[in-house]
């Protein structure tokens, strides 16, 4: 976080429906991209997006490759929602 100082993270497993809702103009105020790791359970896509202010929603099962949310300390402006399915 460091390289980037003022922006909030979010890091989403790209199989898990969601949608982000960036304030601002692409490229400016907020960015995507796609990115991939592997591991010994196989390789796993991720979508990240760097953002100053936004709404993230998550329609997951809650497992922890799901998603992951960086939040800058005094900038916590992005709104998150998660959607396990869970009763």
């Amino acid at each position: 976080m460091k390289a980037h100082p003022g922006w909030n993270v979010v890091v989403a497993y790209a199989k898990d429906s969601h949608a982000f809702y960036g304030q601002g103009a692409e490229g400016k105020d907020w960015s995507h991209q796609n990115t991939a790791t592997h591991t010994v359970l196989g390789k796993y896509n991720y979508d990240v997006y760097g953002v100053h202010a936004g709404i993230f929603i998550l329609e997951g099962d809650g497992g922890f490759e799901n998603v992951t949310y960086f939040p800058h300390a005094k900038l916590n402006q992005i709104l998150t929602s998660q959607n396990s399915g869970h009763t």
